[in-house]
């Protein structure tokens, strides 16, 4: 029994380690060339790195101007300037930082699964989300969205941490709520409609910790200065004429808020488009693949499984938070996107939604193996199936499909 223990330790473990190298190796011989955002990314880190300025001259900036009106963040230039003075500016070099973001992000959330519910669904979590087709897209581009994910999954761990512990020193629980608020904020400054999505989930995080009488006056007073001091600078910017000129003009609720809501619906209805979901993806290649949707079409059967238990009231107790995360933080993570009035369904701007897709998943995968059976064989066929026909169709089909997104 423990020899075969042993041999399926080992094979996860390989199974592991092979993806995280089949993404980098990916991310650094892609061979398009840089898209025009991109570019200017490169921009900013080459001069950042010979100057001390972005492109822009701009010493230490917050946001630094970049195409068609967007900003590259500080977030994530700073971050990448640190790496490319490091592993030089060659696109092979920018593309594997976001690979190695959404590498981090999915153990971030595995961590965070750990302290819910042990090592089991972790490690179901580590395989989901480095398979995920939407995860894989996430992290080839070299842009800000692609560390989005990174901050909502730190966040997620040290909400997890704090949420599994039924008893802990006030001071230990205010440090690890004020590193919890100045991840979410930094979630924020990360990428535009990730200003919807992090106070949204911070806010209802904070409300389920109080829910379990976790915060004291004291940790209301931590995550409160915490929360404005690290979120000035952001909301200094925000409320220039420039930002606020370009938020009216992307707005949903630009015409009336009756239109708005309309259209708000229609977005997130096209987010949740199962075809755009499990078959086809973003019609803009450089946020999907065009093969297998963003999630996969082996996600059918967890997911379907998960509210086959949930109707049947067969869902066991422990999971039914994690299932109540997971569905927040896929509408907050898709609400920001679905605000935006330009070039929907944008699967791109709800970057923030796929660490809490990959969480849903992992449940249903997790109830799959626990009950095992027939269900389990063909789950497990189709998503090996799945995974090496996307692993071929990345490297021999995507390349030449999708070059023309890319110059």
């Amino acid at each position: 029994m423990n020899k075969i223990k042993n041999y399926q330790n080992l094979i996860l473990a390989f199974s592991i380690i092979s993806l995280v190298l089949i993404r980098l190796i990916f991310a650094i011989t892609f061979p398009n060339p840089l898209h025009i955002d991109e570019a200017k990314t490169m921009d900013h880190v080459q001069t950042m790195i010979t100057e001390g300025t972005d492109a822009n001259h701009r010493s230490w900036p917050i946001m630094s101007r970049s195409l068609g009106g967007g900003y590259t963040t500080s977030t994530y230039l700073y971050p990448l300037v640190i790496w490319s003075t490091v592993f030089g500016q060659s696109t092979g070099a920018l593309r594997a930082f976001s690979q190695i973001s959404t590498i981090l992000a999915v153990f971030c959330l595995a961590g965070g699964l750990y302290f819910w519910q042990g090592k089991r669904l972790a490690t179901i979590s580590l395989i989901v989300g480095l398979s995920l087709p939407w995860s894989w897209a996430n992290g080839l581009m070299a842009w800000d969205p692609a560390i989005t994910p990174l901050f909502v999954s730190l966040s997620f761990l040290i909400f997890s941490y704090i949420a599994n512990r039924s008893q802990a020193r006030t001071l230990k629980i205010n440090l690890l709520l004020s590193l919890l608020t100045f991840c979410s904020v930094l979630t924020a400054y990360s990428y535009p409609p990730a200003r919807v999505t992090a106070p949204l989930l911070l806010g209802l995080g904070l409300i389920y910790l109080q829910a379990k009488k976790l915060l004291s006056i004291s940790s209301w007073v931590t995550v409160t200065l915490t929360g404005i001091l690290s979120s000035l600078p952001l909301l200094n910017f925000m409320l220039s004429d420039e930002a606020l000129g370009r938020s009216n003009d992307l707005s949903v609720f630009r015409d009336s808020v009756p239109a708005g809501l309309w259209l708000l619906a229609i977005n997130l209805l096209g987010l949740l488009d199962p075809t755009r979901l499990f078959v086809t993806g973003d019609s803009n290649l450089r946020h999907s693949f065009g093969f297998l949707g963003m999630l996969g079409i082996a996600s059918i059967i967890p997911i379907g499984y998960t509210g086959y238990l949930l109707i049947k009231h067969a869902l066991p107790s422990k999971i039914k938070p994690l299932l109540i995360i997971s569905g927040v933080g896929i509408l907050a993570g898709l609400l920001g996107s679905a605000l935006t009035n330009e070039g929907q369904p944008h699967y791109l701007r709800a970057t923030a939604a796929w660490p809490f897709f990959v969480i849903l998943l992992s449940l249903g995968w997790y109830q799959i193996i626990k009950h095992k059976g027939r269900l389990m064989s063909i789950s497990l066929l189709l998503g090996i199936i799945g995974l090496i026909g996307l692993i071929f169709w990345i490297f021999f089909v995507y390349p030449e499909l999708s070059y023309d997104y890319f110059t």
